[in-house]
């Protein structure tokens, strides 16, 4: 059991209201409050980036100061804190991660505030989560995956864009993988992208 988990089930078998008295809280409710955000989180990373401050501990402060009173080694709880960090890194690292929906759109009569507006039709955002801590191999047959369900979805067509013709892929390094509409890998080609923009 994590570090993280300790905590949280040994404030599900204490007293909020005297851990809360340890903590040096001179206000009872601020100090449940605070322990009852650190139970509801998902997991360190989540509790870490959820924004907790109340004027007396920040999140890493809280979780520090509780794993000291429930005597969880400093090594463990340093452990954990570099997991965490290397995980942001690398969720922080899939941020500029999207899908291109190709259509070889060709603008007409077409006003450019509604190209603008229906721009982001054209860009699939995969969730991070999904391709974090994956090979290229991996991530790429994921992608392909969410291309596959996404052209059937749309029935193979985009509103206003038109028909679909392929997808491009721009990885966490800058490589731009082309995929074809069923999801497949097509190696060395690439389609230029177009993005339509509003300037004032």
């Amino acid at each position: 059991m994590k570090a993280f988990e300790k905590i949280q089930d040994n404030l599900k078998q204490s007293n909020l209201e005297d851990i809360s008295n340890k903590l040096g809280y001179s206000n009872e409710k601020k100090g449940l409050n605070a322990l009852h955000e650190i139970l509801v989180a998902k997991n360190l990373h989540s509790w870490l980036h959820s924004g907790f401050y109340d004027f007396k501990f920040n999140a890493k402060e809280l979780y520090k100061n509780l794993a000291d009173l429930y005597n969880i080694s400093k090594e463990e709880v340093e452990e954990e804190l570099k997991q965490a960090e290397l995980y942001q890194e690398e969720y922080d690292s899939l941020k500029e991660s999207y899908i291109f929906v190709n259509t070889n759109f060709v603008k007409t009569t077409q006003p450019v505030f509604v190209l603008a507006f229906l721009e982001g039709l054209r860009r699939i955002r995969p969730k991070r989560e999904e391709l974090m801590f994956k090979s290229t191999e991996e991530v790429l047959e994921k992608i392909g995956n969410i291309i596959r369900e996404h052209y059937h979805l749309k029935g193979g067509k985009l509103e206003v864009w038109g028909e679909i013709k392929n997808y491009q892929y721009h990885h966490k390094d800058g490589k731009v993988y082309l995929f074809d509409v069923e999801g497949n890998y097509i190696p060395n080609l690439q389609i230029p992208e177009s993005k339509a923009i509003l300037k004032m």
